[in-house]
C-alpha cells in the first residue's frame, strides 16, 4: 500500500503572539515571544515565565484551550470552501501531556458537522 500525500489546504491558529495563522507565523519567524513573569511559581518558588494568548482572562485550563481552538477553527472555516471540509482530516496541536500545569482534558469527539 502506497502512502497518500498530505495536502495542507488551510490553517487556523491562536497563539500568544498572534490571533491567526499568518500573524502568529510572522511573529514566530521574527522571534517574538511575549514572555512575562506570571503569578505562578515553581517548586523553588521562582516565578514562572510564560506567554498568554489574548483570550478572555477569566478562562483557565480546559475552557481557555477550547476558546483558543474555537478561534482557530473559525479562522480555518473562513478561509475554505465548506465542501472541502467534508472528507478532510484535522490536526489539532495541544500541550504535551507531561507539561507542568497542563489542564486535564476530557476526550472530545467531533463529528465535523456544523
Amino acid at each position: 500500500m502506497s502512502a497518500q500525500p498530505l495536502v495542507l489546504i488551510a490553517a487556523g491558529m491562536m497563539t500568544a503572539v498572534g490571533d491567526g495563522a499568518a500573524s502568529s507565523c510572522a511573529a514566530m519567524r521574527a522571534r517574538f515571544n511575549h514572555h512575562r513573569e506570571t503569578d505562578f511559581h515553581d517548586q523553588d518558588w521562582e516565578p514562572i515565565v510564560a506567554s498568554r494568548a489574548a483570550v478572555d482572562a477569566r478562562l483557565f485550563g480546559e475552557g481557555r484551550l477550547l476558546e483558543m481552538a474555537a478561534h482557530a477553527v473559525q479562522e480555518l472555516r473562513s478561509r475554505i470552501d465548506p465542501a472541502l471540509l467534508a472528507g478532510a482530516g484535522w490536526l489539532i496541536c495541544m500541550p504535551e501531556p507531561e507539561r507542568p500545569g497542563r489542564p486535564r482534558l476530557r476526550q472530545y469527539q467531533c463529528s465535523g458537522r456544523q
